[in-house]
């Protein structure tokens, strides 16, 4: 990543979100039972698909023409549930109360100063520096004249808002008061010096109005919020193969700081999902060092977990309104928690799109037969990797580790704040992430 991308990815939280945001490769294929799902016919009937399934899944496959390769050695994982509803749910907003709740537990009685501030002399310094080398970088690697240009404009501008700003920034104090932005919807955005040699974070947004994302944000790595290495650090690597050097401590140890953390936090509603990721700091030479884990947790629904898909989940994903003409509207609705943890600890939590169950639809759906699983995961995978058919001559091959069944979410036609809760397998591959789901009940791809 050349330092004008970096530079220009922004220097405030919202851009940083932006910024680590991926673009699906292939849109969802919505499932046809669409009104209403299909009752199982006994309590029995189930438990004798998942039976026929055993415990492994061995198969291979080309398409493509040889470009995708899928190596299928998976662990078959299914929980011990007899019963499989389906669950309406929606997205709920945090309470002040706990907002208050979290903001204690993590900064106790230290002074919450506001975000939203003026930079201050130092502030453009640093960005003046970033800005020289970018345009020393560009011309030493003949980048366009356009390109040139953008960045001396950029220098011209940083040099003119500078004159008549603070030698050093003035924060202003803020309480743990929930308060309106211009949309309607209430949000907190503060940090706190909490001695690390930068400021701690922490940013909650509410989607009373529908037309955001609900959302917690915490950090406290001692990485300024306008360094490219903090969005870096904190965005979800897939591709593992790029980290660098081996972790300090063991993945048991992060689990049990995470789990210590979400109850110094008092939030005792959600378990853990069953897959820790790994994160990575950007080097200068684009490779990604070991820095930490992430730990997920999710709630469970008749003591199965809610599993993470591979809709874009790490920061802030969905686009579109109802309004657009859209029959299906895709905004993030995984509810989920990640606790980031490195060898000095906890430092930062993810929280999305918190929920609650608003009705059983289907007391025990119908769950597709083995053979027809497998067809509709074999095809999924082919859909989700469509781009190799004109991508050039490199082969991909994946290596699918695991299976699982769960619960996912699948959108409901012409809904924007709710969504269902359907029985779903998703597939692993060797790097334990989630690179599909399905809906158990028809196939589909969620």
């Amino acid at each position: 990543m050349s330092v004008w991308k970096c530079l220009m990815s922004g220097m405030t939280i919202i851009v940083l979100l932006a910024a680590c945001q991926a673009t699906p490769q292939t849109k969802a294929v919505h499932g046809a039972q669409e009104e209403q799902y299909t009752q199982a016919e006994d309590a029995d009937a189930n438990n004798a698909v998942l039976e026929a399934f055993g415990e492994a899944w061995n198969e291979s496959m080309e398409s493509y023409g040889g470009k995708l390769k899928v190596n299928i050695n998976a662990e078959v994982r299914i929980p011990e549930a007899r019963e499989w509803p389906v669950y309406r749910a929606s997205t709920v907003d945090y309470t002040q109360e706990q907002v208050d709740t979290i903001a204690d537990a993590l900064f106790g009685d230290s002074e919450l100063m506001s975000m939203d501030r003026k930079f201050s002399k130092e502030d453009f310094m640093d960005m003046l520096v970033d800005a020289k080398e970018a345009l020393a970088e560009a011309k030493a690697n003949n980048a366009s004249d356009e390109e040139i240009q953008d960045i001396e404009r950029h220098i011209e501008n940083i040099q003119k808002d500078m004159q008549d700003v603070p030698d050093v920034t003035e924060y202003e104090s803020v309480t743990k008061e929930l308060v309106k932005d211009e949309s309607g919807n209430t949000y907190l955005r503060a940090s706190v010096n909490t001695g690390k040699g930068a400021e701690a974070y922490i940013w909650v947004q509410n989607n009373e109005t529908g037309t955001s994302e609900t959302s917690i944000f915490y950090a406290d790595t001692g990485i300024a919020m306008s360094n490219e290495r903090y969005c870096s650090m904190h965005d979800r690597l897939y591709s593992t193969d790029k980290i660098e050097g081996e972790p300090s401590f063991a993945e048991d140890e992060a689990i049990t700081k995470a789990v210590e953390f979400l109850q110094k936090l008092k939030i005792s509603d959600y378990t853990l999902e069953g897959s820790v990721c790994k994160y990575g700091d950007l080097q200068e030479d684009e490779s990604y060092k070991y820095c930490a884990y992430g730990v997920i947790f999710t709630r469970q629904y008749n003591g199965v977990n809610r599993k993470v898909t591979y809709e874009d989940d790490r920061i802030i994903s969905g686009t579109g309104t109802l309004d657009d003409g859209e029959e299906y509207i895709q905004l993030s609705k995984n509810d989920k928690i990640t606790v980031i943890v490195d060898e000095s600890g906890v430092t930062g939590m993810l929280w999305f799109c918190p929920s609650q169950i608003v009705s059983t639809e289907t007391e025990n759906v119908a769950l597709m037969n083995e053979a027809d699983t497998k067809n509709a995961i074999i095809s999924a995978l082919k859909s989700r990797y469509s781009f190799k058919e004109e991508d050039g001559e490199d082969i991909l091959e994946l290596d699918i580790k695991a299976i699982e069944l769960g619960y996912a979410a699948a959108n409901v036609k012409n809904v924007n704040n709710e969504y269902r809760l359907v029985p779903a397998w998703v597939v692993y591959d060797s790097a334990n992430e989630p690179i599909l789901g399905i809906n158990a009940t028809d196939g589909s791809i969620l």
